[in-house]
């Protein structure tokens, strides 16, 4: 695999759409093939995910897995306190560098012409009401044409204040963190709100294309791969919780 041309991070958080934009990025077939190239989830290590032993071999699967034949490279993730250290660790590790190495210096060669784009939501309350959902009936995603409701006893014996507070809480610290990140390394990232992606998919594709200077004569974005999986029950959570959480006389 050769070495991308172009690449990008998205920063996000749980339920912003980050799963919905990344397809919508790779239907183009020119940006990229955005996606959580870091998660670990049974795996102890980014080379025991991949399969492979040392830092090229690493460079080169992750290169394959998230660029489009143009060399251009995608991924997505946040600065999760726990997990983030470990991936800086292993790089710097694989690459013979010192723990003490700035961390965007230890991912300078997975990540050449690295740009940014961040990706938020206005509404926190419906973000971690979204989440919290999601965490109860395990239903994270909806495709179009799907169907599927809670039902009622679901939504009476899962609404926890104290963990959308929580979740609440959590997100908005994840966001300083974020844009603490950017702030430092004097970056100047691409701000992409989820309210306004659901209402103009195509409009925010394009402009984030454009925004990476990708060449193009015609670009061709998928529907929208995913609907929301908000309902009038969820949406009396986020008025319940506002009411009794942030309501100000």
């Amino acid at each position: 695999m050769n070495k991308p041309i172009l690449t990008y991070r998205i920063w996000m958080t749980q339920r912003t759409g980050s799963t919905l934009l990344c397809k919508g990025l790779e239907s183009t077939g020119i940006a990229g093939k955005p996606g959580e190239h870091f998660n670990l989830i049974h795996e102890k290590n980014l080379q025991e995910k991949y399969g492979v032993e040392g830092f090229e071999k690493l460079q080169q699967e992750l290169w394959k897995v998230g660029s489009t034949p143009n060399g251009v490279f995608g991924m997505k993730l946040d600065q999760n306190g726990s997990i983030y250290p470990k991936w800086v660790k292993e790089v710097a590790e694989l690459q013979g560098l010192a723990s003490d190495t700035d961390n965007e210096a230890v991912f300078a060669e997975l990540f050449p012409n690295c740009k940014h784009i961040y990706l938020t939501r206005r509404n926190k309350i419906r973000q971690a009401v979204s989440w919290w959902k999601a965490i109860k009936d395990e239903v994270w995603h909806l495709e179009q044409g799907q169907e599927f409701t809670d039902k009622e006893e679901f939504y009476k014996e899962n609404y926890v204040p104290a963990a959308l507070d929580t979740l609440v809480r959590q997100t908005v610290r994840k966001e300083a963190d974020i844009q603490e990140f950017f702030s430092s390394y004097g970056y100047e990232p691409l701000s992409i709100v989820y309210e306004d992606m659901i209402q103009n998919f195509e409009g925010t594709i394009k402009r984030i294309v454009d925004f990476l200077e990708i060449p193009y004569q015609k670009l061709d974005v998928g529907d929208m791969f995913y609907k929301v999986t908000a309902t009038q029950k969820s949406e009396e959570w986020v008025e319940k919780f506002t009411e009794e959480f942030y309501h100000w006389e």
